[in-house]
């Protein structure tokens, strides 16, 4: 039989293990909120990347048609200078920027 002593002691640590209990509850749940922040902010930065992939694609050039077997920097240097010895058309300027000429008074 357990006497008086025995019995607050175990009272003492049922009552210690509540309250570890309690705390590892409670940090539980913090880094459940925090988990789920996280996959929040992951989502967020997935579809940021997708939309910086995607406007990147908007500025690059697609020429079609053309042969698999060519040197693929010569053949865009002279369509290039092709398109830039008619008239009307934009100019390449030495930073590679294509500049439209202006017309004044047409």
């Amino acid at each position: 039989m357990l006497g008086g002593r025995e019995v607050s002691e175990l009272g003492e640590r049922v009552d210690n293990l509540e309250c570890t209990v309690t705390a590892r509850l409670e940090d539980q749940e913090m880094m459940w909120r925090q988990m789920a922040a996280l996959e929040e902010q992951c989502i967020d930065l997935q579809a940021k990347q997708e939309d910086l992939e995607n406007r990147s694609h908007c500025n690059n050039i697609r020429i079609i048609g053309g042969a698999e077997n060519v040197d693929i920097m010569k053949f865009t240097m002279e369509l290039f200078q092709t398109i830039q010895d008619e008239e009307d058309t934009p100019h390449l300027s030495s930073t590679g920027r294509m500049e439209w000429p202006l017309r004044l008074g047409a």
